[in-house]
């Protein structure tokens, strides 16, 4: 009798384990972007790598690493979008910087093989549902690296970037980008004086008077031929018009895999209030980015520092957009601070509350955090997924 008491009772709690326990696709996030392999696109000025340790001690941390396979494994992540980049200055190629950072990437799905990298949304679907995490490519900044029909056969359709950040950081030969907040405007500085002849937005910020080249339209039919789906969140607002419009009439739903509401961050960096309506009209998506310097001027409790920030973002987002169409894009390794700790006399309770938001393994505990905040996220989390490979669906097959 008391061997049967002892075996009922190892397979109850054996039962309520597996209960309490998140399922696969059942209760993992989306992730929009992340930079997992920055190293080997910032060189030197990057401490640590994906396949050391960890770097980052502290969430002020901006250049030393956030992620690594354990952290990530932990993050419980079900799909990430791998944003690849390569700085101009800091590598001798931009293509090889990219090609090595793929290969990190084949590497790591070699040893884990509960990982896939996906070439399209059906065959991200069957690994989710059969129990693998996903990990889809991007690429952030096409100069230099996508600048003919080879190399769109080489990064898109043999190496599986399906998510394109066109512009990025300095306008160039396809267009204008957004200008960034305060002194870090000055990274495109002829459209950032250009800017202070011309009035400000509706929403009062200065915004760059350049946009699309010739160039720049020849390049963006391209990648939407060869079913790259366009990411918005660097683009001006006058390389928005155009990149909106094709991107609707080829069936794209609009994406800004990072961003912030222009409202708060006073920039043109920010998303406005207009855009996120046309990314309710086409059912795209959108990442919120956890990060003090993005979330600065944004209403919240100090003593919930970020977070509460972030939470005021996710509802006000979510008054426009469903809460299912509102990821994270979090920027890990992008050379941004994260979230600070709560205060004491905010009774934090998880690490990231007490400790701020440092590395991707925290992800589960923000998505609580968000929630004990009164943010509405969608339960269960893998509804943005599902929601993510619908409209990466309607990329594949309407244009």
């Amino acid at each position: 009798m008391k061997y049967f008491l002892l075996i009922t009772l190892f397979f109850l709690n054996s039962a309520a384990s597996q209960a309490a326990s998140p399922r696969l696709f059942g209760e993992k996030s989306l992730e929009l972007h992340a930079h997992l392999f920055m190293k080997k696109g910032m060189g030197l000025f990057f401490t640590g790598d994906f396949d050391g340790p960890i770097q980052a001690t502290s969430w002020r941390d901006r250049f030393r690493s956030q992620t690594d396979p354990e952290t990530l494994e932990r993050s419980e992540i079900g799909l990430v979008v791998a944003t690849l980049y390569a700085h101009p200055l800091m590598v001798w190629s931009l293509k090889d910087s990219i090609r090595a950072q793929i290969a990190q990437a084949q590497a790591f799905v070699a040893q884990h093989p509960n990982w896939m990298i996906a070439s399209n949304s059906q065959e991200a679907r069957r690994a989710l549902e059969g129990g693998k995490r996903v990990i889809v490519f991007a690429l952030e900044g096409a100069s230099g690296i996508l600048e003919t029909e080879e190399d769109l056969h080489e990064f898109v359709d043999e190496k599986k970037i399906k998510i394109v950040t066109p512009l990025h950081l300095t306008d160039d030969h396809y267009g204008g980008v957004a200008l960034l907040h305060g002194f870090l405007g000055l990274s495109s500085p002829f459209a950032w004086f250009r800017s202070m002849f011309v009035r400000p937005d509706v929403e009062g910020v200065y915004v760059n008077s350049h946009g699309l080249t010739d160039e720049g339209r020849t390049f963006a039919r391209a990648l939407i031929r060869h079913r790259a789906w366009i990411d918005l969140s660097h683009a001006s607002d006058k390389s928005q018009i155009e990149l909106s419009e094709m991107m609707t009439k080829a069936g794209q739903p609009l994406l800004y895999t990072h961003t912030v509401l222009r409202k708060y961050h006073k920039a043109e960096r920010g998303i406005s209030e207009a855009q996120l309506h046309l990314v309710a009209k086409t059912d795209g998506l959108i990442g919120l980015m956890p990060s003090e310097q993005m979330l600065e001027g944004t209403p919240g409790d100090l003593c919930q520092a970020g977070a509460a920030k972030l939470a005021t973002q996710y509802k006000e987002v979510s008054e426009i957009l469903p809460p299912d169409s509102i990821a994270l894009g979090s920027d890990y390794n992008g050379g941004l601070p994260r979230l600070a700790p709560w205060a004491l006399q905010c009774k934090p309770e998880s690490p990231v509350e007490r400790d701020g938001l440092t590395t991707i393994a925290q992800v589960p505990y923000l998505w609580k955090s968000l929630m004990r905040l009164g943010a509405s996220v969608p339960h269960p989390l893998s509804k943005t997924i599902d929601h993510f490979l619908e409209a990466w669906r309607r990329v594949e097959t309407n244009n």
